[in-house]
């Protein structure tokens, strides 16, 4: 009874959501990750496709879906746009004209000239923009920018890496993200983004400059694995081996920091770890515990030390965050 006495004022304000895109893995990522945060409904889902519009629907359990995005805008705060890349341009324009609060699926569209068009747009229409590199929001990530914002490796002059997965080893693989009437970009759109985002967000430097090399198997029209020699601001250099074509490797992206004190490892297959390297001094594991971490990475940091949090929570951490500066 005391539950049920709490008021209607005291209640948190619902956000109305509604996502478009939801068929694949990561749209229903995003339908699961939204209800967690506890600040939004998901209360319809849209697509091109009647008949698979409504199936991504039912998978996701919720009871409205629609091929008008009209319609979708006009019973919602904030959209969800987990198209394919060739569309994300024209959906996020759509949803920021009509003054809706907009989470993109990266890349943010399938040119500069597009992202450039969809960046102007938002600064017009005045909302909540956001592009969901969610790996910054696992707590380990946001512990090495703090380590090295701190100056607890020095000053940084050198972050590499490499970002692998397997998938398009062999011949025959059929997507949307290796057809050059729709794509420009396979690997380094897909999977190099996000470490290129790494990269400037735990140095905290941006990319300046690339030199990029692409690499094309089984005759396909778009990279499937390449390596980028980059320049961040401080002339801070870096380099990055991309590939889907690496048979053996799911998903290891591992980022290294090197400064002139110390060095940062991250390695995404083993998330709640950072190994902090010295010269002349033992290497130290840094693991997630909460009562340890920076004032930055605690809040991230859900469950115990020994308790493995999973990538999933990245997105609904990113989902809350953009929540909460729209609510």
């Amino acid at each position: 009874a005391r539950l049920s006495a709490v008021s209607s004022a005291e209640q948190p304000q619902q956000l109305r959501i509604g996502v478009i895109g939801a068929g694949g893995f990561v749209g229903r990522t995003h339908v699961d990750a939204a209800r967690r945060t506890g600040r939004g409904v998901v209360t319809i889902i849209g697509g091109r496709e009647p008949a698979s519009t409504q199936l991504a629907a039912a998978r996701v359990h919720v009871p409205r879906w629609t091929t008008d995005i009209d319609e979708l805008l006009a019973e919602v705060d904030v959209v969800h746009n987990c198209t394919p890349t060739p569309v994300h341009a024209e959906v996020a324009l759509a949803v920021l004209a009509a003054g809706r609060h907009l989470v993109s699926e990266k890349p943010l569209a399938g040119s500069l000239e597009q992202a450039i068009a969809v960046d102007e747009e938002s600064r017009r229409a005045g909302v909540v923009t956001a592009l969901c590199h969610n790996y910054r929001f696992l707590p380990m990530v946001q512990e090495a920018r703090a380590l090295v914002a701190s100056g607890a490796i020095g000053t940084p002059h050198l972050v590499h890496g490499h970002y692998l997965q397997d998938w398009l080893s062999r011949a025959g693989v059929e997507t949307w993200r290796l057809d050059p009437s729709t794509a420009r970009s396979a690997a380094m759109a897909d999977i190099g983004t996000h470490w290129c985002d790494l990269a400037a967000h735990v140095t905290g430097r941006p990319i300046v400059e690339v030199d990029a090399r692409l690499g094309r198997l089984h005759g396909r029209a778009l990279d499937d694995h390449g390596a980028l020699l980059l320049r961040l601001a401080g002339n801070v250099i870096g380099s990055v081996v991309v590939s889907q074509a690496s048979p053996g490797h799911d998903n290891r992206l591992v980022l290294k920091v090197d400064g002139d004190e110390g060095s940062l490892t991250w390695n995404q297959e083993r998330p709640d770890e950072l190994t902090i390297g010295r010269q002349g001094a033992p290497n130290q594991e840094v693991r997630k515990a909460p009562g340890l971490l920076s004032d930055a990475a605690r809040p991230l940091a859900h469950v115990p030390q020994g308790h493995t949090q999973g990538w999933a929570s990245s997105f609904r951490d990113l989902f809350a965050t953009a929540y909460g500066r729209i609510l």
